[in-house]
């Protein structure tokens, strides 16, 4: 049988198979798929990913703590072709989708302790069975509808709702590209109205609940929630149709009890979106340089802080409310995986001074904002809102420039390189933070990565030192608390180490990741009764982590407790199908 048609992405530059009306991403230039379908792991002594297939070929899991394996999600997608009548079948073809391009959101491994957890740029599929339960919604009944789409309910814009806007705001009629160019590129964010507001430069009926669904009803789209998709490099982690969004996910809550959200690297250039698109001249969208990204989601959805290239962000329906920082001013609270936007909006953001509060402004149906290179922003969306973004894949200032070469070099660890080729760049990944700490001296982000590369270096006095100095600049960083319990821990300050992991629970009990450092140091410091409270409060928050089963079944293991331990083990089996 001949193979089915490649299709190139106009942007994204990802090759597809057609199968009906959906896809499946492969290797461009193959004409098979990939069929091994690897969980990715993450070993946490030598910090490397190896392959599922090492335990497909019987390798025991009852390793020592030091070799505890991460499970970050299966990479296998097995595509499901839906039919009209509404029953479906195997497409009997597997393939690992890939990662983003390094103009997405920022995926940086973090090593902390004697577990490290890797941000990776992946999809992550879960079956239909791990899917968010669909809730009733907590909101009063929405007002109104347009295109289809929900409007914010009056609960919802008194609890997000602000009328402090301090973005410029100029109408498309009277802005020129030369002004643009001159006083915003690069330079500050910018929100563009127009007089007929999103007609102005699509058309909003082909956006429509009527239209998305009739033309893409049973299209696969991505969603998540908003750490989750900063989590993994800007891509949702949930699949479903487009039409099961709409219909029931879009209600769903998940497991944080916050509403899912569509961020979706390929929907739009494989529609016939583009076609509607006609922006001004100065956000021009150019093949090769410009990535996109379809936006979903309802009321409190929305994503957390991070950073990028260039870019912009049109809304067609709904509201968004925006959070900006500067590039030498890391958010309060930290980059992720801190806080959720809602966390940070409910904890962070009512305690901030008036010197730490964001740039920050409702962005209305209709209206472009501009985000210049480098500049942090989260948002929360109010209503069920329909977005697209428009991203430069290369960075171009100097210093966003050095972030994503540091990515580049951090990513090319995985790779097949020798002993000296890997101590090569772990120095130059040294370097570059170096310069970068010279460039944006006054940034904590710059200063608690800085101060974990150190400490990866062997100089974990230096490292505490910077790490501290972003504390002190910033008490709300749930990060620099767990590098500065890892750093405290390699100079045997041991008591000093538990207690830098209980302010980061004291600051965000709600992360999984603190209790997987946590209850990791604890299993390490022989006191696994104290650690398997923590590895079940970690698979009560994030039930899909294997990780979180196999420290427990160890701990469990560590006091002689075999009947728990089989217990953990035969539910691992059950929700992972794990073979005998």
């Amino acid at each position: 049988m001949p193979s089915a048609p490649l299709l190139k992405c106009r942007t994204t530059g990802h090759c597809k198979q057609r199968l009906g009306t959906k896809y499946s991403t492969i290797s461009c230039g193959d004409t098979t798929s990939n069929k091994k379908g690897n969980v990715a792991l993450f070993n946490s002594k030598s910090s490397s990913i190896r392959s599922f297939q090492a335990r497909e070929n019987g390798e025991t899991d009852d390793s020592p703590v030091a070799k505890t394996y991460w499970y970050f999600g299966s990479m296998k997608n097995r595509k499901t072709k839906h039919v009209k009548n509404g029953s479906a079948q195997n497409n009997k073809v597997e393939s690992t989708p890939e990662s983003p391009s390094p103009s997405g959101l920022s995926s940086t491994a973090l090593s902390i302790g004697a577990v490290s957890i890797i941000f990776l740029s992946i999809f992550v599929v879960y079956t239909n069975d791990l899917l968010p339960k669909t809730l009733p919604n907590s909101d009063s009944p929405p007002i109104s509808t347009k295109g289809g789409w929900r409007l914010a309910s009056v609960n919802v814009l008194q609890k997000y709702g602000s009328s402090k806007c301090t973005v410029t705001r100029k109408n498309a009629k009277y802005f020129t590209s030369a002004e643009f160019e001159k006083d915003f590129r690069f330079k500050k964010p910018l929100i563009v109205s127009f007089d007929n507001d999103a007609s102005g430069w699509t058309t909003p009926e082909s956006w429509s609940v009527e239209s998305l669904k009739k033309e893409y009803g049973d299209w696969l789209v991505y969603s998540g929630n908003s750490l989750e998709i900063v989590r993994r490099g800007g891509n949702g982690n949930v699949e479903s149709s487009f039409t099961k969004f709409v219909d029931q996910l879009i209600r769903s809550k998940d497991d944080h009890g916050e509403p899912l959200y569509i961020f979706d690297r390929m929907f739009y250039n494989d529609s016939s979106l583009p076609t509607t698109l006609k922006p001004p001249k100065y956000f021009e969208i150019k093949d090769g340089r410009d990535d996109s990204i379809f936006f979903l989601g309802a009321s409190s959805s929305g994503v957390s802080f991070h950073k990028h290239a260039d870019a912009w962000n049109g809304v067609i329906y709904g509201e968004k409310r925006w959070f900006l920082y500067p590039i030498n001013h890391t958010p309060p609270g930290g980059v992720y995986p801190g806080f959720t936007q809602i966390e940070w909006f409910e904890k962070v953001y009512p305690l901030l001074p008036e010197s730490e509060k964001p740039i920050e402004c409702v962005q209305k149906a209709g209206e472009i904002l501009y985000l210049p290179e480098g500049t942090y922003h989260g948002t929360i969306n109010m209503g069920d809102t329909v977005a697209i973004g428009i991203q430069r894949k290369k960075a171009s200032t100097k210093h966003e420039t050095l972030v994503y070469e540091e990515l580049n070099r951090r990513n090319s660890l995985n790779g097949k390189l020798s002993e000296k080729e890997k101590a090569d760049t772990h120095t130059e990944i040294l370097h570059l933070y170096e310069e970068l700490h010279k460039l944006l001296p006054e940034s904590t982000e710059v200063m608690m990565k800085l101060g974990q590369t150190y400490g990866e270096h062997g100089r974990p006095e230096k490292g505490l030192e910077l790490t501290q100095k972003a504390i002190d600049k910033d008490p709300y960083f749930v990060l620099a608390y767990l590098n500065k319990a890892d750093l405290l821990n390699k100079l045997d300050k041991i008591e000093e180490a538990e207690d830098s992991y209980k302010k980061a629970i004291e600051l965000n009990p709600n992360l999984w990741d603190v209790h997987a450092q946590y209850g990791s140091f604890l299993v390490n410091h022989k006191r696994p009764e104290d650690a398997i409270k923590h590895f079940q409060k970690g698979i009560e928050l994030s039930p899909k982590q294997q990780g979180f089963y196999n420290m427990l079944r160890h701990a469990q293991k560590m006091i002689g407790d075999e009947e728990e331990a089989q217990k953990t083990e035969r539910l691992m089996r059950q929700l992972f199908n794990k073979r005998n």
